[in-house]
Order: structure tokens, then sequence, then C-alpha cells
């Protein structure tokens, strides 16, 4: 939205950089992992971890419903909002359809998260999990980010702290690495990447447009400055959730 590209594009002008670093990765791992080994578990663990989940869920094709749903209605383009209320709603109807749930606990379990209670102590730790209330410490630290970002875009001092920067850019590659690097430095000024997206895409986009630059450039750029620096950085909304 801040570059006034659509999603799809912004995700295809994204597969030029995430999918060299998805292969650079996987092999990576794949040369740690032939010289260490994790703890494994043994097969009589495997059996009893399914024969429980087998006791508390029905599992079947029919499960994969909701990701069918979500990934048919991304490649028709559908809209990213409409596409996932679609697959939850499929869920829903699963979850109360055929794992003997009602809807007051599918209701509460989107709100508070699924509380397992499998009487297997180490599946009830794996399962028990989700709903909007665990995310709620990290949504409001992004709210305030936003509020005080807001403060900041109509005081004006984010335009004149870099209008002189960007008088100096005179190329197409300079203009992309600075729209990366003030991601960056974004990031860790405000502390939320939601703001720091829209904040380089009001302050860049009259300068991608005069240097006839794709606007989803700008969005790729954005993503790549704002969006991988931010579980780096432990101040941030991302990078609290992850500590």
């Amino acid at each position: 939205m801040s570059a006034d590209t659509d999603l799809y594009s912004h995700i295809k002008s994204m597969m030029y950089t995430t999918v060299p670093t998805y292969v650079i990765c996987l092999i990576a791992f794949t040369l740690v992992g032939l010289h260490y080994s994790g703890q494994t578990l043994s097969a009589p663990e495997l059996i009893q971890l399914k024969q429980y989940l087998a006791l508390e869920f029905s599992i079947n094709p029919l499960t994969l419903l909701p990701l069918i749903v979500l990934l048919v209605l991304s490649i028709k383009r559908t809209p990213a909002e409409a596409s996932m209320l679609a697959s939850v709603a499929t869920a829903v109807v699963l979850a109360v359809a055929m794992q003997d749930r009602t809807v007051t606990e599918v209701l509460n379990s989107l709100h508070v998260g699924y509380i397992a209670d499998t009487g297997l102590e180490r599946l009830d730790v794996l399962l028990s999990r989700g709903g909007i209330e665990s995310m709620m410490w990290t949504m409001s630290l992004a709210l305030l980010a936003l509020s005080l970002g807001g403060i900041l875009d109509r005081a004006g001092f984010a335009r004149v702290l870099l209008s002189g920067l960007l008088g100096r850019i005179k190329r197409s590659a300079s203009l992309m690495t600075t729209t990366i690097g003030a991601g960056v430095v974004a990031n860790m000024s405000m502390g939320e990447a939601y703001l720091s997206i829209i904040f380089g895409g009001q302050i860049f986009k009259e300068s991608y447009e005069k240097d006839n630059l794709e606007k989803h450039m700008l969005s790729r750029c954005l993503e790549e400055g704002a969006t991988l620096s931010t579980s780096l950085i432990p101040w941030t909304t991302s990078g609290a959730f992850i500590t």
C-alpha cells in the first residue's frame, strides 16, 4: 500500500532476492546437518505421540482444506484479507463438523488460543498456543509505535532529515541502497517495521517516480530494509515477540 503496488507484483519482485537466499540457506543448513545431529525420538515415543493425536483429533486429508482454499485464492490473486478470512472460516466449519468442537470452543480458541489436554505433557506444550491474546502485547507496542509515527509524520521530522540526502542521490542504485538503509535506521529509531515501511513509501515514492523505477522496486527495497532487519533488533515489536 505505501508503495502503491499490488501484493502479487510485490511478491514476484521479491523472488529475485528471496529465492537465491533460500537456496543458499538450504545448502548451508544441509552441510551443517551432515556434521551435527540433534536429539531424536525413539520409535515407541513416536507411536505414543501418534496415538494421542489420533485420540484428540480426526486427522484426514480434509483437514488440509483451509490451506488449499488459501492457496487457490492466492493463485487467483484474490485480496489477501478475503483469502485469509475464507481460510479461517473453512477451518472453523471443519473444527465444528469434524473435530467434535462447539462453535463457542472454536471462537474461544481464536481469541485466547487452543489449550490442549491430551494427557501427554510434551504434546500439550506443543499444541497449546495461538489466539489473538497471545499477540496483544506485541500489538500494543505496534499501536504505540504507530501513534508516535503519526506525530513524527505530521510534524515533518523525517522528511526534513532526509530531504538533504535525497537531493544528493544521483543514481538508481544509490536510491535503492538508501531506501534499504533508511528502513534499518527507521526500525532502530521507531521500533516498528510497519511504520518504517509507511514512512519509507511516503518519503521515497517521488524519487522512484523521477527515476522511472517500477513501484514494486520501491516495495521490495522497503521490505528488504524494514522487514528483514526487524527481527534482528531486540526493541522492535518483532524482536520483542521473538525474545
